[in-house]
């Protein structure tokens, strides 16, 4: 038995239509190729103009080098700051927290409150 994959391979129709879509997708990127070039050529000018006007700033691409790296590094050392005392609240949690005296430890896994820094309530079930 033939599986619908064979079938639309060997027919002729199904085949043209993807020669066709083969044919216009290279059609569309050489439109997209063709824009490009276009967009360069419009903004040569432009890109020329900026470039005479940073030459007139010293050190231009050194301070705006270094500073987009010193406020990078400032941002992640403010993450690094924040997961460390989020972690430090929870292992301070963890290290005082003292179940209650009532409970057994089949109380506590049955409750499902084993983990800091919830109390118990030891329900019986």
């Amino acid at each position: 038995m033939a599986t619908s994959k064979s079938v639309a391979e060997a027919d002729p129709v199904v085949e043209r239509a993807r020669e066709e879509l083969m044919q216009l997708e290279t059609e569309v990127e050489n439109v997209e190729k063709e824009l490009v070039k276009q967009q360069n050529r419009l903004l040569k000018p432009i890109w020329e103009k900026r470039k005479a006007i940073l030459s007139k700033i010293p050190d231009f691409w050194s301070v705006a080098v270094t500073s987009n790296f010193e406020s990078r590094r400032l941002e992640l050392l403010t993450l690094y700051i924040k997961a460390v005392w989020s972690l430090s609240k929870v292992l301070t949690s963890f290290l005082y927290w003292q179940p209650s005296s009532a409970c057994s430890p089949d109380q506590l896994r049955r409750c499902g409150d084993t983990q800091p820094p919830y109390q118990p309530s030891c329900r019986s079930k």
